[in-house]
């Protein structure tokens, strides 16, 4: 006998019986449900009222299918506003419609290619896409699916994503915009300055610090001489290039303190992360060979 409930499983309604007799192979049946049956609350249950004894009428359900008909397509959302939340984030909010069960969310990079960002069930509408770069424009768009297919497409919204210098500002002094550019090359009294900060990976308010070789993804520039190489080394963290951090970073090294010459040699770099990698550079002169030697990581902005 097959029942089924609406109230979950507090009161059990007979829907039709089987005979298990005429079951000889695997077979299958359908059984129409009755016009009160249909609710998204339905539950059902099999059991057996007799048998003919211990290991006989041996006989099996399996792959129990609802079937109903294709509901109507859903509306396209009506409205969809996109914003940047950091240099490496932004977040959309759309209109959420009727019929919908998913929301596929595309994005594209200025005038490429659209590419699927997300898809996301019928109870969320809204997203923060992390995968984006600094300072890059972004246009989104959002359309429902349900199970008889997709609607069209919202209306696109695009945003453009903080520049690397934005977020520091910002964090560091609440506001995206330096009124005086003059600050950031101005030292403070520990004779750091803003530009110095923001290029490695130091807010303004901490203790100035250089990096632990190997290890670090913030300080200013380390420098030591190799004990197996006897070669001057310096190592710091810069922002990748594809960041568009605004900046250049330049090695350069000398016999005195008053003449320096740019290092021909970018040195061995490694990524940390997204935003930023790890160099590691050395001098091609033996420290040997050198009464003195220095070596200084020049921070060029271009505005």
């Amino acid at each position: 006998m097959v029942e089924y409930s609406l109230d979950q499983g507090g009161r059990w309604s007979f829907l039709t019986s089987l005979d298990t007799i005429e079951l000889k192979a695997w077979s299958s049946l359908s059984i129409p449900l009755p016009l009160e049956a249909v609710s998204h609350r339905i539950q059902f249950r099999w059991h057996q009222l007799q048998h003919s004894g211990e290991f006989t009428d041996h006989w099996a359900i399996d792959d129990v299918v609802l079937q109903g008909p294709p509901p109507p397509l859903p509306d396209l959302p009506p409205f969809l506003i996109a914003a940047p939340s950091s240099s490496t984030s932004i977040a959309m909010l759309w209109v959420g419609v009727d019929r919908a069960v998913q929301y596929e969310v595309q994005r594209r990079q200025g005038f490429g290619p659209w590419s699927v960002a997300a898809t996301v069930g019928s109870y969320i509408t809204y997203l923060i896409d992390t995968n984006v770069l600094p300072q890059g424009t972004y246009t989104y768009r959002v359309r429902a699916i349900n199970g008889s297919g997709v609607s069209g497409w919202s209306p696109e919204a695009t945003a453009l994503t903080l520049s690397t210098m934005q977020e520091w500002l910002g964090r560091n002094f609440g506001s995206l915009i330096m009124d005086d550019p003059a600050i950031l090359v101005s030292p403070s009294p520990d004779g750091t300055t803003p530009l110095l900060r923001y290029a490695f990976n130091l807010t303004i308010s901490e203790p100035a610090y250089s990096v632990t070789p190997g290890r670090s993804v913030s300080g200013f520039p380390m420098a030591w001489i190799d004990s197996k190489t006897r070669l001057l080394t310096v190592e710091y963290v810069r922002r990748k290039a594809t960041s568009h951090p605004d900046i250049e970073y330049v090695v350069e090294s000398s016999d005195s303190l008053h003449g320096w010459t740019a290092s021909p040699v970018e040195g061995v770099v490694s990524p940390i992360d997204a935003l930023w990698e790890r160099v590691r550079w050395q001098d091609q002169i033996p420290a040997d060979e050198k009464a003195s030697r220095f070596v200084r990581v020049r921070v060029v902005y271009h505005e």
